[in-house]
């Protein structure tokens, strides 16, 4: 004699936990390219594994909440060393002290860390920590539900939420992304057809086994088509909603709109080392150079802030886009025709955080003795090309860098180029003789790099050279400075610091997108190593045009072009003193307002809204695909409850108040037999989920009760003549009355759940498909329906005889 397993007891099914554990290692897979090499994949899957280890024992021997929160932590403690911190364990195995520190502190801090350097994070220690500990919790979750939860499905939310942690903490080239995606969603399907599968079958036990087999090919055969279909669909949703979302492959991250937390403000601009290099410096060798090519500059950092008293690198209030980076700094695909340089840098006797080299790097490799003090201070801006370490550099320091080769354009090239859409921070304290003067320096030209070549060749022109040492001009580019460098009445006299700064000022004041870079090369091109004196400090302006990228300028006269005489200091013109009259008052419209040029440059830059309306519209277009099955789920049952109330006949919806409120409850988790009787079904509506009341006698139904609707529904059924129109509408609103009040039994989390439950759909499916076998000519009989049973008596009754009192 067979053992009949009880309802609620459930054999642990190997399968489910194969195929789980697979889908995991599927979405810890997307944690992988941020590093760069295997170590985020051997992170993520042995945080996978690791919770296998805690969820297979916990549900072996039933542990408690308590219980598997210290089985986590225990296997994260000695487990988590060697996968995410093997430079600190002894063997790169056994952990010591400092691996126990870093797994603590690392739990909370990875995650910033992880956001706030550049791809590829592998030269970083404890960014692992990151896939590590999601891989290790999610594991642990989806597990547990598989093995304990009578409701398996729910174990593919913890593997979503690995995906989406890989893809908000991943890098923003993921090749492979699409794919693990469409793996993983297609192993989800699969499985889930099979579950549903699964219950079909075991809910179907019972019935005689000549209509069994018919009706599990037609259940196997529904299941196929259905999953093929539903394939295709998500197939298609998935390679449509990449390319519209994702054209160019570039995958939006939440590193992407994070604000580093990087203060500029507290390193000097080093424009201000300008005048002490060319001073005091103009004999020392700074750092030598190997490797440099004809024409090529040295780059130490990009300005595009200027207050008033300094040309500064970026804004410090959001940190100009710094983020830290390792040995290799981008690990984005170089466009086709761009070829890379390869610098090796030794520094003498420069100090300073900005680090000469700079440009758009792909790579930088420190080599000299004490490496990981400063790979652990780096910090690279891909906005302006510009690499910093917070450690700073001093004599005996050596790293190699490559960097992308700038590609040199003429005038012919530029011309009828536009200049690029690009946002500049607000100038503030600019001197007024800027604007006075870009009229004069602009000539006629006709705008694009016409005007540009018109200011630079202004500047050249019209000023002359001085370093200071005869006298003539005085360090500094303040807004004081600048005005008497631009002041109509003196000769214009300054070195590349003055010039540099006026002409970016000048070219901002005409709205073209322009900076300061500050950095070195040499007076002549030699093989080999070339030593880099304070002499060969230069500073430049750049200016950015579009489809081609920022274009280099030197505003600065030769060094040889100075002044024949010095300069006259302007004589004073004394004058007797005379009591002057009062000034007459003036119209209020006759004055001229002064108007703050900060003010005007904030009115008429246009707000940066778009790349924020484009995040949010991917966030919506996420959050709306996560929560489409649920959405379609509500919408299929309002319009169920829809056609059932708009029936044709009066009767037909009189039956749908009723069938209505039975699917309710069953999606309340009230399991309510659809082949029983309505006054049964009443009664174990009643008892919210108890045993059914089979009350001895029929008592008497209050109005508007579950039992005088169950009996009002009986009746016109069952007494053969025309059911009023008025009837209907009665019988739903008594049905809205019983579901308010069931409701109201229940707990807010029960109804939310019931808003989105498969329940009553699949059980009225497989109700509707039996019903249609049942009148197949090969008839099958279910047990339920054996002679001398209550539903057999039921069925027997004609259509137009009454339940009586007394029925049996």
């Amino acid at each position: 004699m067979s053992t009949v397993r009880q309802p609620g007891t459930r054999r642990t099914n190997l399968g489910d936990l194969v195929v789980v554990t697979c889908l995991l290692l599927l979405a810890g897979a997307i944690h992988g390219p941020v590093f760069g090499d295997h170590s985020g994949y051997l992170a993520a899957a042995g945080g996978v594994l690791l919770g296998a280890l805690v969820a297979v024992p916990a549900a072996r021997w039933r542990w408690n909440l308590l219980e598997t929160s210290l089985g986590v932590v225990v296997v994260y403690l000695l487990g988590g060393g060697a996968l995410a911190l093997p430079t600190t364990t002894t063997n790169r195995v056994v952990p010591t002290l400092g691996t126990f520190q870093g797994l603590v502190v690392g739990a909370v801090q990875a995650w910033k860390d992880l956001l706030t350097l550049n791809p590829p994070a592998a030269a970083f220690a404890g960014p692992a920590i990151v896939p590590l500990l999601s891989g290790l919790l999610c594991s642990v979750l989806a597990l547990t539900i598989v093995l304990r939860s009578q409701r398996q499905g729910w174990a593919l939310v913890p593997v979503v939420v690995l995906a989406l942690l890989g893809a908000a903490w991943g890098s923003q080239n993921a090749p492979w992304g699409r794919y693990l995606g469409t793996a993983a969603a297609v192993t989800a399907l699969l499985w889930g057809s099979w579950l549903a599968q699964r219950r079909r079958t075991a809910s179907s036990t019972g019935i005689a086994s000549a209509g069994a087999t018919g009706t599990a090919w037609f259940r196997t055969a529904r299941a196929a088509v259905g999953g093929v279909v539903v394939l295709a669909l998500a197939t298609g949703a998935g390679v449509t909603g990449t390319t519209r979302l994702d054209p160019q492959g570039h995958r939006a991250v939440l590193r992407d709109h994070l604000t580093p937390p990087l203060d500029l403000s507290s390193y000097a601009s080093p424009l201000s080392s300008y005048r002490y290099w060319m001073d005091d410096k103009k004999d020392a060798v700074l750092f030598t150079v190997n490797g440099m090519q004809q024409d090529q500059r040295i780059r130490l950092a990009t300005l595009d802030t200027y207050d008033g008293v300094v040309m500064r690198v970026g804004d410090s209030s959001n940190g100009e886009g710094f983020n830290r980076v390792g040995s290799i700094v981008s690990d984005a695909p170089l466009p086709d025709g761009t070829q890379t340089t390869t610098l090796s840098i030794t520094v003498q006797d420069y100090t300073g955080y900005w680090i000469p080299g700079g440009g758009e790097l792909r790579r930088l490799e420190v080599t000299s003795p004490g490496a990981a003090a400063i790979k652990d201070t780096l910090y690279y801006s891909s906005r302006l090309q510009t690499a910093l370490t917070t450690r700073g550099l001093t004599e005996g320091d050596a790293y190699t860098v490559e960097a992308v080769m700038p590609q040199v354009w003429s005038d012919s090239q530029l011309a009828g180029k536009s200049f690029s859409q690009y946002s500049m921070p607000a100038d503030k304290e600019v001197p007024e003789q800027v604007g006075q003067r870009l009229s004069e320096f602009m000539g006629d030209a006709k705008g694009g790099v016409e005007s540009i070549r018109a200011l630079t060749q202004a500047f050249a022109t019209k000023g002359f050279y001085s370093d200071g040492s005869d006298n003539l001009s005085l360090a500094s580019h303040s807004s004081a400075r600048l005005s008497k460098f631009l002041d109509p009445a003196r000769l214009m006299v300054g070195d590349d610091e003055q010039y540099a700064v006026a002409m970016a000022l000048m070219a901002r004041q005409a709205g073209y997108p322009a900076r300061v870079v500050i950095g070195f090369y040499p007076d002549s091109y030699t093989p080999g190593p070339i030593e880099m004196t304070g002499t060969n400090a230069h500073a430049w302006v750049e200016v950015s045009f579009s489809g081609i990228g920022w274009v280099a300028f030197d505003p600065t006269p030769p060094r040889d072009k100075k002044p024949q005489t010095e300069l006259p200091e302007p004589k004073p013109n004394p004058r007797p003193q005379v009591i002057q009259p009062p000034v007459p008052p003036q119209h209020p419209a006759d004055l001229n307002p002064d108007i703050d040029d900060d003010q005007q440059d904030e009115k008429k830059e246009p707000a940066d809204w778009w790349p924020w309306i484009l995040l949010g519209l991917k966030v919506f277009s996420g959050i709306f695909l996560a929560l489409s099955p649920f959405l379609m789920i509500i919408i299929i049952k309002v319009w169920r409850r829809r056609r059932r109330r708009r029936a044709k006949e009066p009767l037909a919806r009189v039956t749908g108040a009723w069938d209505e409120l039975v699917d309710q409850a069953q999606d309340l988790r009230l399991d309510v037999p659809l082949t029983a009787p309505r006054a049964e079904q009443a009664s174990v509506i009643a008892a919210l989920g108890g045993e059914p009341v089979k009350p001895a006698f029929r008592q008497a139904a209050k109005p508007g009760s579950l039992e005088a609707l169950a009996q009002d529904v009986d009746g016109a059924v069952f007494s053969g003549g025309a059911t009023a129109a008025a009837d209907a509408e009665r019988s739903w609103q008594a049905m809205g009355q019983v579901l308010c009040g069931l409701r109201k039994q229940t707990t807010k989390g029960r109804r939310l759940r019931a808003q989105v439950s498969l329940g009553s759909l699949r059980q009225r499916s497989r109700h509707n498909i039996q019903n249609r076998l049942r009148k197949a000519p090969a008839k099958t009989v279910s047990p339920l329906h054996q002679p001398g049973s209550m539903a057999a008596r039921k069925s027997n009754r004609g259509p137009a005889e009454i339940p009586r009192f007394g029925d049996k």
